[in-house]
């Protein structure tokens, strides 16, 4: 790849992701202090500096939930409470079985950057069939990966190392900035592909570009 694609794009312009990945995978405790997983959803548009108790962030729980409902993250010790519920998450067993579309308040002082960082894990995709490790943080993202926000990475973009970026040319590549959701893991179950909603995702363009 390194070697074939400078010549495969002679005469392009590449455009780049450089949407960075949180670690949006957290736990909260519910019945017989059972474990259950907390993904966050869509972090495009939140303040990621903003303490997390001022902000509702819309997420998926593995289980049944109701608004109003408090569970403790256990790590941090944190309660997080459910704030409006939508329906069902809906996704293929192997990536863990349906669960609930809701948004959620987490009641801390920190903000969302800094409590992800303590407390979360990298959401690598369900297909890798394994735990995240320390490792993901790294590898899970893109080398010029820089604006934190998204929840699945632009992976397309992690077949290039830096030596292919300097093979381009920093005059023929330029940058932009979209926050992938959670929505890209939803699978099509509708039969009629038009009936499947697609989620929205935040992006943004340097005016210059």
């Amino acid at each position: 790849f390194g070697k074939a694609i400078p010549e495969m794009l002679e005469g392009c312009h590449v455009v780049f992701n450089n949407s960075r990945v949180l670690d949006a995978r957290l736990s909260v405790v519910v019945s017989n202090n059972q474990k259950v997983e907390l993904m966050l959803l869509d972090l495009g548009n939140i303040d990621s500096s903003a303490p997390c108790q001022e902000q509702e962030i819309q997420a998926m729980i593995r289980c049944g939930v109701s608004a109003g409902d408090k569970y403790i993250e256990p790590v941090s010790g944190v309660t997080v409470e459910v704030m409006n519920v939508f329906g069902i998450w809906e996704e293929e067993e192997d990536s863990g079985g349906n669960g609930t579309n809701c948004t959620v308040k987490i009641h801390s002082n920190e903000c969302i950057g800094d409590f992800l960082n303590s407390n979360g894990s990298v959401p690598i995709p369900p297909y890798l069939h394994r735990e995240a490790d320390p490792n993901d943080k790294l590898r899970y993202n893109n080398v010029y990966a820089k604006d934190g926000g998204s929840v699945a990475a632009p992976t397309a973009g992690l077949h290039f190392t830096d030596e292919v970026l300097e093979s381009i040319g920093e005059s023929n590549m330029n940058q932009l900035t979209l926050h992938v959701g959670a929505g890209t893991f939803m699978p099509v179950l509708s039969k009629d592909a038009r009936d499947h909603r697609m989620h929205a995702e935040t992006f943004c363009v340097n005016v210059r570009e």
